[in-house]
């Protein structure tokens, strides 16, 4: 007899965590002070957002109170954006998967 597998939903394709001692990119590292950031880390963040909206996966975001949310990485990196740099800007709304595209072309 077969049993049926309990679905469960997809493991986040990345976690934002903003957390104000934490590193922002999930790695759960600390900080130094007045950064967001362990060094190089921003990098791998924009990374991982990127891949995420390519694929059109949910990132999990964790809030200054702990709690936990999941969001469109568009939507995580506009958590992100500042008066300096804008991480939602890098993620194009625009952007399809390349088979998505030569669809298009083909109709």
């Amino acid at each position: 007899m077969a049993t049926a597998k309990k679905q469960s939903a997809p493991a986040p394709a990345s976690t934002v965590d903003l957390q104000e001692t934490r590193c922002t990119c999930g790695c759960g590292e600390t900080t130094p002070a007045r950064s967001r950031f362990r060094p190089g880390h921003d990098q791998r963040l924009k990374g991982q957002l990127a891949r995420a909206h390519y694929v059109a996966a949910e990132v999990a975001v964790v809030q200054p109170d702990g709690q936990q949310q999941r969001l469109p990485a568009v939507d995580a990196a506009r958590l992100l954006d500042t008066d300096r740099f804008s991480w939602s800007a890098k993620l194009s709304t625009n952007r399809r998967r390349p088979s998505e595209q030569s669809q298009e072309q083909s109709a």
